[in-house]
This record gives C-alpha cells, sequence and structure tokens, in this order.
C-alpha cells in the first residue's frame, strides 16, 4: 500500500515562510493552466516560480518537484524541477505553493485571527493542537500521489470536492470560538472533553451530563454541542467513525453488500433479526463494527510528527545481520523483499502485521461473553512506537458472545477488501 508521505526535516512548511498571505492573493497563477508549454508566457513564469522557490528556500538544494508526474513526492534540483515544468507542466490543483514557501490563505493571520501564522509549527504543549492538525489536512488534500503512468486528467482532480468541505467545516468549528472571547476553540474543547471521557472510562450518559452543566455555567453565545451524539457527528469529519455491519446469528454470512436487504442469512436461514414486531423496531442477532483504515494511514504521512517516521525501518538498518532488533531483521521480512522487489523499493509502502485474541469486556471471567477485536500495527514505525496503544489500530470488533472461530474469515471479509482496495 502506496501513501503519500513528506519529511518534516525536509519540508518547507517547517520553516518561516517568506511569502505573506496578501503577497500570495496577489501573485498570477492562471499560467498552470495553459495547454501549450511552449509558449514565452509559459517559460517566463515558470522562471519566475523557480525564483520565488529560491527565494524561499535559500539554503536547499533541492527543492519539492510540483509537476504531474513528480506531484511534490519527489525532491529534484531546481534546474530539474524547471524542465519538468516545461515539459510535464505543473499539477493544475497546486493552487497554493505551500511546499515552496507560500502561506496557505486558510491559515492567515485574518482567518485564524487569535494567533501569529507562525506559531502553527510551534510545537510548544501551550499552543493549540487542533490548528496543526488542521494545517496536516490541508495539505493532504494538496500532496495526493497518483502513479506516474497515470493519464493527465487524473492530475486535474486531485482535490476531491467532498474532502474540501470537510476541510472547511473543520476550519469553520476550529475558528469557532467557544464562547464570544474565549482564547480556546469549541473543536479543541471538544476534543479535549472527549479525550478525558475516553481516559476515564465515562459513560455517555454521564458526558451528557458534563455537557448539560458546562454549558450552563459558560456566558452566553456559548457553541459546545449539547450530546455526544452530536459530539461524534462534528468529529466524524476527522475519520473517527465505524462502520455498523449486521451479522448471522450462526456466523454463516454478514448482511453486507449483495445481502445488505436481506431479511434472512442465505446460508442457514435464520432471520436477521433478534426483534421485530412489526412496528418498525428492529433489533439484529449480531453488529460488526468496522473501522475503515485507509484514512488513518494516510493520517501517518499528513502529520508532520510520524511522516518521517514511517521510513524509520528503512533508514535505521543496521550493519550486524545476525542480531535480531525488530521485524525488519528478521527473515521474514529480507524474504518477503526478495520476492517484492518493487515494493521493498519504496520505504513508505506500509507493512501491517494483523493481530486477534478474545477478551470480556464485563471484566468478569465466569460470564461466557466474549469480544474479538482485530488490530493492525503499522511495522514502518520505530519499535517503541508501533507497539504503542495510539498506533495500535483497532480494524473490527467482533461480537460475541463465543469466539468465531474458524468463522472469523467471515467477519475479515470488509477489511480484506479495503486492504485489496489499497
Amino acid at each position: 500500500m502506496s501513501f503519500f508521505t513528506y519529511s518534516s526535516s525536509d519540508n518547507p512548511a517547517n520553516s518561516s515562510p517568506l511569502v505573506s498571505p496578501s503577497q500570495a492573493k496577489a501573485m498570477d497563477k492562471s499560467w498552470i493552466n495553459l495547454n501549450d508549454r511552449c509558449l514565452r508566457q509559459y517559460k517566463d513564469e515558470v522562471t519566475a516560480f523557480i525564483k520565488f522557490a529560491h527565494e524561499n528556500n535559500p539554503q536547499k538544494e533541492k527543492i519539492w518537484c510540483p509537476c504531474r508526474y513528480c506531484a511534490d513526492v519527489f525532491f529534484q534540483t531546481y534546474s530539474v524541477v524547471e524542465n519538468h515544468l516545461l515539459i510535464n507542466g505543473m499539477q493544475t490543483s497546486y493552487i497554493e505553493w505551500t511546499c515552496h514557501g507560500e502561506t496557505s490563505q486558510a491559515f492567515s493571520d485574518a482567518d485564524l485571527g487569535r494567533r501569529d501564522v507562525n506559531d502553527l509549527n510551534n510545537t510548544n504543549e501551550e499552543v493549540d493542537e487542533i490548528q496543526e492538525i488542521l494545517e496536516d489536512i490541508h495539505r493532504g488534500t494538496f500532496m495526493k500521489s497518483t502513479p506516474n503512468n497515470s493519464p493527465d486528467e487524473e492530475y486535474d482532480n486531485i482535490i476531491d470536492k467532498d474532502e474540501t468541505a470537510i476541510f472547511d467545516r473543520l476550519m469553520k468549528d476550529a475558528q469557532r470560538d467557544l464562547y464570544p472571547g474565549s482564547d480556546l476553540s469549541m473543536l479543541s474543547a471538544l476534543v479535549k472533553l472527549l479525550h478525558i471521557k475516553v481516559l476515564n472510562r465515562w459513560t455517555n450518559k454521564s458526558f451528557n451530563m458534563i455537557l448539560e452543566f458546562i454549558k450552563s455555567i459558560l456566558p452566553k453565545g456559548e457553541t459546545l454541542p449539547s450530546s455526544y451524539y452530536e459530539s461524534r457527528k462534528i468529529l466524524s469529519d476527522l475519520g473517527l467513525g465505524c462502520e455498523k455491519i449486521h451479522a448471522c446469528k450462526n456466523d454463516c454470512a454478514l448482511f453486507w453488500k449483495d445481502y445488505e436487504a436481506k431479511e434472512e442469512c442465505p446460508e442457514c436461514k435464520e432471520s436477521r433479526w433478534k426483534v421485530n414486531d412489526g412496528k418498525g423496531k428492529k433489533i439484529p442477532h449480531k453488529i460488526l463494527r468496522y473501522f475503515p483504515i485507509t484514512s488513518r494511514l494516510q493520517w501517518l504521512y499528513m502529520s508532520r510528527k510520524t511522516a518521517h517516521e514511517m521510513r524509520w525501518h528503512k533508514k535505521n538498518q543496521f550493519g550486524d545481520e545476525n542480531i535480531l532488533r525488530r521485524p525488519v531483521d528478521s527473515k521474514v521480512w529480507k524474504d518477503f523483499d526478495i520476492n517484492f522487489p518493487w515494493f521493498a523499493e519504496d520505504s513508505r509502502n506500509v507493512r501491517l502485521a494483523l493481530a486477534s485474541d478474545g477478551f470480556n469486556p464485563f471484566g468478569n471471567m465466569s460470564t461466557s461473553y466474549s469480544m474479538w477485536p482485530v488490530i493492525l500495527i503499522p511495522y514502518n514505525l520505530p519499535p517503541w512506537n508501533c507497539m504503542s496503544s495510539e498506533f495500535m489500530f483497532m480494524t473490527l470488533l467482533i461480537p460475541g458472545p463465543v469466539a468465531p472461530g474458524k468463522e472469523i474469515n467471515v467477519y475479515l471479509k470488509p477489511l480484506i477488501e479495503e486492504l485489496n482496495d489499497l
């Protein structure tokens, strides 16, 4: 699985940009849509772009190449970038040159209002991290790569309209004060509250009560959501939701894809519903909870804090082959690299481990009920990260009351399909 990444140590986004938002707005970029790249105007504008990139990155010998085929994925010298732009043209979706020193309009002083743009790159814990997360999302929408042999028209639609709308909604929530005059945004406060809920295992009912109390003591004009349900709807844009898929009582099949509308199991003919009173109330026997992984893997490359660590396994190899320190030193890993050299060549390709085991969700081992989580672990990361809880991706929560046994392959279908797509 390949995803675009950028190294936080090399990316010019981590240095203070030299171009202000007002200057950026005045720059004419219509030339990137010119089809005739032999025009004098096009050549002059390419030369001006190279000069602009050099002025904003005076210490860099190489910069990200924004041509249609490199798509801001590869570092090239200034002369190579200039030739690529003259021959291939620039990707038309790259309308804000954030990789080459331009400040994003979405994060201008006027938009943020509360702090200086340069504070976006401040790693101080006191800084509102929500703004940093949103900047990573925004950067990610402009830095998606497609295969080098893709036709040109694919590059003209790199930015998905739905993703742009999602980003706009998140930006609106991030800019909305918790209450008039507050230094904290509504989105930032909500994320912190939900984090506390998870750490302290609050129930949904208790969380609703806390929200109700906080809203009652905040000044008029507060923007906090009134329930856990509304809070989850806001955060669903961050890719934190799950899909609920009904399953057969006897683990024969999922009511998914071709069977989504079925009322009974296609294998054993057992009813889909535990309760079906004919008045609209239907309760399924089992519900599989599926947490898609694509957006979470992309997040590892969108975030400046983890993008460079996703190549750790290749950049930090040791000379002694007889010592097993981590999975990359194993014979299985090395045999895989030999059999699939095209995959091993690019260190950004994602390697995943899959693990599953049952647990008793009620803490009482005399209770027969069991849940089976399926977890994916990205082995690209350093050992101290890939074995920490925040990088263990819950992908499936298989319902009980007993272990699925060999029927676990039925529940793995959504995950296998997504892995095949990736």
